[in-house]
Order: structure tokens, then sequence, then C-alpha cells
């Protein structure tokens, strides 16, 4: 049978000061009876006086050092109260990050992000809310509630205003123009999302194909807004516009998507295709959340067409050859204290996957940290392109805890992409799993978290197989030794290497 134990952190906090303050009284009032008690002096020279005082000197004596032994004891019950009152606080913390590490957190957040969205839209918001906000707006330039306009081409760079200074999210940056780059969404106030990155625009300079980047979610909670991606280019020279990085959250939220990157141009005649754009890195989390997934590489442009002879025997252009994918957008990190690094971004038409991100560093807790991101698939072509690095596992605390905490496993390296004749592309190496945390002497250290597995290697469609090698997979990390008894976690389970390719 169970029981429910009930604990409140402060209150065994304030015990242990009172005990703390109880023991000190108690070594002030032994030192100063050690003198009257240790030191006595015959009142005479006879052979009772001599006898008394040497009686009552060694109970004094004895009653000194059973004083002295009672204050360790007293020092250590002091120390393994203020333990368990340290343990069971890192373990309300820790189910507060592993509800955030569930999406738990959503639940909160979500539906005060739809109410105050309905509220801003009903009859009474659009009534009562320029009322709340006309003192705000004279002072700051900015409301109080309410949701960010949106950006306007050429004017601050096309970025958008940000949401109001306790709610609303960002507004959208605004699109490129033939003059004038995306803008990036604006940054809400204490709640609310960022906005999003305003668009690239088509067939244009390198810098106005570029997806505007996502603005940052509130400082208390809200996602980071997604980039934009980048535009299409309709010039063999030029390659696919990249896409826009996903907004970083600041307090509880998941980082934003990258934008997924610009295909590229079709070759003249005879002539190869432009690359696809990169896709843009996924957003970092804050705190609590997860890292944005990176955005997919643009496709590659066609190879232009080949051309007939002209005079009978005269010899035609071949085609042009298939431009480049772009490379996966890197994944965000995941949040500061709980949080698991974003995917990479899957590779354009032969492009290389992006790496993942990491997971969360920080020492607060004691259950496991966040993994690392898994690496973005590469892309298939004719040579296929090479998957993407997972991300690093986060490691334990760094610092001396009751509890030390199990290292994040590291993120699997992305597959390479399929080839029809050329080579296939490699597989991702695995991210390192996290490092082990210290252990307190009353816990066992805990151990580092394991490696990821290396990617496999894309598949060859040709008569003849070449054999790449898959990814490898890399060791978790041990706890270093402190410099006192404790010692660190053990190393967590190498990953496995990845497969080459085959033949189907």
């Amino acid at each position: 049978m169970v029981s429910l134990v009930r604990v409140a952190p402060q209150v065994v906090a304030d015990g242990v000061g009172n005990l703390a303050r109880i023991g000190s009284s108690i070594g002030v009032a032994n030192a100063a009876a050690a003198a009257a008690t240790t030191t006595m002096v015959p009142a005479g020279g006879d052979e009772v006086s001599v006898a008394v005082v040497g009686l009552f000197r060694g109970l004094g004596q004895d009653y000194q050092l059973f004083g002295a032994q009672l204050e360790q004891f007293h020092q250590r019950f002091v120390q393994i109260l203020d333990a368990a009152r340290t343990a069971y606080l890192e373990t309300e913390t820790a189910a507060a990050a592993a509800a955030v590490a569930d999406g738990q957190f959503q639940v909160l957040a979500e539906p005060v992000q739809t109410l105050g969205q309905a509220w801003l839209a009903s009859p009474a918001g659009e009534l009562l809310d320029p009322l709340v906000n006309a003192p705000f707006e004279s002072l700051t330039g900015r409301e109080l509630i309410g949701n960010g306009a949106a950006g306007v081409a050429g004017v601050d760079g096309g970025a958008e205003q940000a949401g109001g200074w306790l709610f609303g999210d960002g507004g959208p940056g605004a699109a490129a123009t033939a003059t004038s780059a995306a803008g990036r969404g604006g940054d809400a106030g204490l709640i609310g999302a960022g906005g999003a990155g305003g668009a690239g625009w088509a067939n244009s300079g390198v810098a106005m194909m570029a997806g505007g980047a996502g603005g940052d979610g509130g400082l208390v909670f809200g996602d980071g807004g997604p980039g934009s991606p980048g535009a299409a280019s309709f010039d063999p020279t030029v390659a696919g516009g990249a896409g826009g990085p996903g907004g970083d959250a600041r307090g509880i939220g998941d980082g934003g998507r990258g934008g997924d990157g610009g295909p590229g141009a079709t070759g003249a005649p005879g002539g190869r295709g432009s690359d696809g754009g990169p896709g843009g890195k996924g957003g970092n989390a804050g705190d609590y959340g997860n890292g944005g997934t990176g955005g997919t590489g643009g496709i590659g442009g066609a190879g232009g067409p080949g051309s007939p002879g002209g005079t009978p025997g005269a010899q035609g252009f071949r085609a042009g050859d298939a431009g480049n994918g772009g490379v996966g957008g890197i994944g965000g990190d995941g949040g500061h204290i709980k949080g698991h690094g974003g995917a990479g971004g899957i590779g354009g038409t032969g492009g290389a996957g992006g790496n993942g991100g990491n997971g969360s560093t920080t020492d607060h807790g004691v259950i496991p940290q966040g993994w690392g991101g898994n690496g973005g698939n590469g892309g298939r072509g004719f040579n296929g392109g090479d998957g993407g690095d997972g991300g690093n596992g986060g490691s334990g605390p760094t610092t001396l805890r009751l509890f030390g905490r199990v290292g994040g496993d590291g993120g699997d390296g992305g597959r390479g992409g399929d080839a029809y004749g050329g080579n296939a592309g490699w597989g991702g190496d695995g991210g390192n799993g996290g490092r082990g945390a210290y252990g307190s002497g009353l816990i066992p250290p805990a151990r580092g978290g394991d490696g990821g597995n290396g990617g496999d290697g894309g598949d060859l469609y040709i008569n003849s197989v070449m054999y790449q090698h898959g990814g490898a997979g890399f060791d978790g990390l041990p706890g270093e030794p402190p410099d006192i008894p404790p010692i660190g976690g053990l190393g967590g389970k190498g990953g496995s290497g990845g497969l080459g390719p085959h033949a189907p």
C-alpha cells in the first residue's frame, strides 16, 4: 500500500533555518560553559579539594565531548533535512519540466491564446480596447492589448508592428518587392505568438528572394513565428530564395519552423539549372519547449533542353544538368530548462539534409535532459544528398545535486539520399549522447545519454553498387568526477553505425 505524502518545501526550509539557529545557540552556550567546567582550580591545596575539582573537571570534559558529538549529529540532521527539501523542490521542478516536454503546458497556453484572440474579435473588445490602449499608445507608441499590424513594404525594412505589451500576436512582415527585402515578423509582448515573416519576391535579386524571419514569441509564453518560404528563381544563374529562419520562443513555447527554400530555375537550352534555395533554421525554444524544425531545401532547377542538329550530320547540344537541391535548415535548440532539439530540414533534390538541433543543457530538475533533434534526410537525385547529422543530447548538471540527472540521447543521423546514376548520399552521423550528471553521495550518479544512431546511406539505382558508408554512431559522454567523493555518471551507449546503400 502506497501512502500519499505532501511536502511544502518552503515550510521545510523554514524548519531547517530554525534548527540551524538552535544548533548555533547551543554551540555558543557550550563554548561559554567550557571555561568554567573544564579549567576549575582547587579551592585549597588538600587532597580532597584536588579530587573534587578533578571529578568535576572530568565531568565537564565528558560533557564537552558529548556536546561536540551531539553538535555533529545536529549538523548532519540539518543537512539531511535540507537535502530532502532540495530533492522535493527539484522533483516539483522536474514534474513541471516533464509537463512541458509532454506538451502539457499547451493545455494552459492554448486556451489563453484562444480566449485572448476571441476577446479582440468580439464587439466588446472592439469597443473597449481602444479606450484601454489610448494612454499606452500615446506614451509608448504601442498598444496594451492587440495584435500587431502588418508590415508595409519599404517602411522600416518591411518589419511589422509588435503585439500588445500584455497580449497580442506580432504582425506579419511585409512581402518583398522588386526593390525591398521581405520584412521580419513582429515580436509578441508578454503573451502571444511571433508574427510570420514576409514572402520573398520571385525572380528578383538574391536579397529580395529570401523569405522573412519569424518574430519572437511572448516573454511568458508563445511560440516563435514561422519563417517564410524563399521565392522561386526564374533566372538559371540565380539560386532559389533562402527560407526565412523561424522566430525564437522566449518563455514557454516552441521555436518557429524555418521557411522552405525556393526552387531553382530551369536552365537555358543545353545549360544547367540553378540550385534550390536553402531551408531556414528552426527557431530556438524558450525556457520550456522544443526547437523548431528546419525548413526543407528547395528543388534544384531542371537542366535546359537539348537542341537538334542543324545541317545534316551536325551535332546538337545535349540537355543541361539539373541544379542541386537546397540544403535543409538546421533544427532549433531545445529549451534552456527543458526541451528537445528540432529536427533538421529535408534536403531538396540532391541536397543535404539539415543538422538536428541540440537538447536542453541547463541543470534544473531531476529527469532526463532533452534529446537532440534528428538530422534531416538527404534529397534524392543523380547524386543523392548526404543526410544531416543528429543533434547532441542535453547534458546533466555540472553542479552537485541530490539526484544526478540523466543526459539526453543524441539525435539520429538523417538517411542519405538515393541516387539515380551517380553516387548515393552518405548517412548523417548520430549526435553525441548528453553527459551524465554528478552524483551526490546519497543517490547514485546518473548515466550519460545514449549516442544517436548513424543514418543509413542512400540506395544506388544502377547495375553496379557503390558501397558508401552510413554515418557513424557516437558514444554518450560520462560525467566528470568532481573534486569530492561523489563520482560522475557512466557514459551512455554508443549509437549504431548506419548501413551502406544497396541496389533494389
